[in-house]
């Protein structure tokens, strides 16, 4: 009865395992271009991390670098602190002796004038 149709299944048949390779051709395709991009991404993030390794260990360089500067400003902002504290001791000091010579100048009598002129000039 479905005779006269029987070549239109075989053509139907034959399109089928066409249209079935070229699926599976696509995806064969398909599945190479992605492995190909996946090694292609590999390689670049090898490439990155190298780079990342590189970047960190010149960062400890750094850091390293700025703890040693900074240890050396420290101990040279320590020096100065110390000489202005010698020099403030030291001006104290000398404030004590032009007060003495200040006070001293009213006991010296009459040679008290011809003194004080030959006193630097402040």
């Amino acid at each position: 009865m479905l005779k006269f149709l029987q070549p239109y299944f075989a053509y139907a048949q034959i399109g089928a395992l066409v249209l079935i390779a070229g699926f599976v051709g696509f995806l064969w395709v398909s599945i190479a271009n992605k492995k190909a991009e996946i090694a292609r991404l590999e390689t670049r993030l090898s490439s990155l991390q190298e780079t990342l390794l590189k970047a960190v260990d010149a960062a400890e360089a750094n850091r390293e670098m700025i703890n040693k500067v900074d240890a050396a400003r420290r101990r040279q902002l320590d020096a100065v602190n110390q000489e202005f504290e010698a020099y403030k001791q030291q001006q104290a000091a000398l404030d004590a002796m032009d007060a003495e010579i200040d006070a001293a100048a009213d006991q010296d009598g009459p040679l008290a004038p011809i003194l004080k002129n030959w006193r630097p000039p402040q």
